[in-house]
């Protein structure tokens, strides 16, 4: 975890965007990441470039 010098002084906002209130979207959970080549594959199996 870093630190940024900053304090927080309201609780953080929840998404209020039409994905969130839908909850039809992604987690980051939902994504295979490989480090090693450093590519994404998202839940349809798409590949990152």
């Amino acid at each position: 975890m870093k630190t940024y010098g900053i304090a927080l002084i309201t609780p953080v906002l929840l998404d209020t965007s039409p994905q969130a209130k839908a909850q039809t979207g992604f987690a980051a959970t939902d994504f295979t990441i490989d480090w090693e080549t450093e590519k994404a594959t998202c839940p349809a199996g798409h590949t990152s470039t």
